[in-house]
C-alpha cells in the first residue's frame, strides 16, 4: 500500500451496535459521563474531520466497548493520473 489514510469506522460500527443515530450515541455517552459536542459526532460520523483528540477516542472506545484498534482502518488512496490518463 503506496499511499494511504486513516479513516474511522464510526458509522460502521454504530450500525451492527444499532445506534441508528448520531442523537443516540450522543444521549449513551452523556449516560455514561461523557460529553463530547454533536458537531464532533457528526463530523466523525461522516469521516469529515483532519484531527481528533485521544480523549475522543477513548471516550467513544469506553462506550461502544471497543478498542482504538477497531475504531480506526487504513484506507489505500489512488495514484493521481496524469492527464493521458495513465497512472504515475
Amino acid at each position: 500500500m503506496e499511499n494511504a489514510i486513516v479513516k474511522n469506522r464510526l458509522a460502521i460500527i454504530m450500525a451492527e451496535k444499532e445506534i441508528r443515530s448520531v442523537s443516540k450515541l450522543q444521549e449513551l455517552m452523556e449516560l455514561k459521563g461523557h460529553k463530547i459536542a454533536r458537531r464532533t459526532l457528526d463530523r466523525l460520523y461522516k469521516n469529515d474531520n483532519n484531527q481528533i483528540h485521544y480523549d475522543t477516542i477513548a471516550a467513544i472506545c469506553v462506550v461502544l466497548d471497543i478498542q482504538p484498534g477497531d475504531f480506526f482502518t487504513l484506507v489505500e488512496v489512488p495514484k493521481e493520473q496524469d492527464s493521458s490518463g495513465e497512472s504515475e
